[in-house]
C-alpha cells in the first residue's frame, strides 16, 4: 500500500513539473484542482477567480477537472481562465497523492471541502451561518479581505 501510495505521488509529481512547464505557473499563474461533483461549490469558485486573481495579483488560472459541467461551463465566469484541462480521475488522485506528501506549493488551490486528505472543511458548513461562499473565498482561495458585502447581501 505505502509503494502503490509513492508511485501516486511520484506520478503526481512528474504532472505537475509538465504543469508548471506549460503554463509557467511560477509566474503568476495559480491551479485549480475541482474534483468534486458539487454543483454549488464550484460554481462558487468559478464565480471568484476575478475576486482570487486580484487578491494574489495573479495573471490567470488553470483549472484541471474532471467534471464536464466544469468543463462546458467554466469559460462563462471569467477572462481570468487560461486553460481548462480534463483530466482523469487518477490524474487527480495522483497529484493529489503528491500534495498529500507535503503541501510542495501556494499555487495549487484544491476546490473541495475533503481534499485533500485531512481537510474537514465539510464539518464547519453551517456553522455559525457559514456558507460553501465563505468556505471557497476565505479558507480554500484564501482571500483574506473577503467579507460578506462583496457577495451582495
Amino acid at each position: 500500500m505505502i509503494a502503490k501510495r509513492l508511485g501516486a505521488a511520484l506520478a503526481g509529481r512528474s504532472m505537475w513539473m509538465k504543469l508548471k512547464r506549460k503554463y509557467d505557473v511560477d509566474d503568476g499563474v495559480y491551479v485549480l484542482l475541482m474534483p468534486e461533483d458539487d454543483l454549488e461549490l464550484n460554481e462558487h469558485a468559478l464565480r471568484h477567480i476575478d475576486d482570487l486573481t486580484a487578491y494574489r495579483k495573479a495573471r490567470g488560472v488553470v483549472i484541471l477537472t474532471d467534471r464536464a459541467w466544469v468543463l462546458e461551463n467554466a469559460g462563462a465566469y471569467s477572462d481570468k481562465i487560461l486553460a481548462l484541462d480534463e483530466v482523469t480521475e487518477r490524474e487527480i488522485d495522483n497529484l493529489l497523492s503528491f500534495f498529500e506528501l507535503y503541501a510542495f506549493t501556494e499555487r495549487l488551490l484544491v476546490v473541495s471541502l475533503t481534499k485533500p486528505f485531512g481537510n474537514k472543511l465539510h464539518k464547519t458548513l453551517g456553522a455559525q451561518g457559514v456558507t460553501k461562499e465563505d468556505l471557497v473565498c476565505l479558507c480554500i482561495f484564501l482571500i483574506r479581505d473577503w467579507t460578506e458585502t462583496e457577495r451582495g447581501v
